[in-house]
């Protein structure tokens, strides 16, 4: 995020940018660090490469939630089943994302309990789409150039054992 995008946040004292996240297990996170070498430095935005791979589970959490909540959401999303899709993109206003596409109908289910039980006040997105951010790539930039890079993580699957939760300041893991 740029200064300019986060100071004009802060300004705005918006309390919704809190998230939960499935960490990516050692092993995947591994094989991410190996596909990274092949990203050419020059396709890379600003942002580069997805230095802490995650599946956000719910973004747009209010950053005051009370610890009976907080409480409620560490424990939704240990053992859901997750399996990784194929490589695509996904475009954002500074880049596009390539990203792995992850499948789970427990994350599903997950992320529409905490929606009608918590809330998720600063949802961004209409539609639920898990996935793995890998790099943030130039605007314009070729997916077929990196489709072969797939084989190194499609039809990974793993169960949620790590997860996070940030609001605000707050960590919890």
């Amino acid at each position: 995020m740029r200064l300019v995008e986060m100071l004009i946040k802060l300004a705005s004292g918006t309390t919704h940018e809190g998230w939960l996240g499935v960490n990516v297990p050692p092993e995947l996170r591994a094989r991410l660090r190996l596909l990274h070498r092949y990203i050419r430095p020059d396709d890379l935005a600003e942002d580069g490469i997805e230095r802490d791979p995650h599946i956000t589970v719910a973004f747009g959490l209010d950053k005051e939630l009370p610890e009976d909540k907080v409480s409620q959401l560490l424990k939704l999303p240990r053992g859901a089943r997750i399996k990784l899709g194929g490589l695509n993109m996904f475009q954002n206003p500074d880049s596009d994302v390539l990203k792995f596409d992850v499948d789970s109908e427990d994350l599903q289910r997950i992320h529409k309990q905490i929606e009608k039980e918590i809330g998720i006040p600063g949802k961004t997105f209409k539609d639920y789409n898990p996935h793995v951010s890998v790099a943030y790539l130039k605007k314009g930039s070729k997916l077929e150039k990196y489709k072969a890079l797939e084989r190194m993580l499609k039809g990974k699957e793993f169960q949620a054992d790590k997860i996070r939760l940030t609001l605000g300041d707050n960590k919890y893991e």
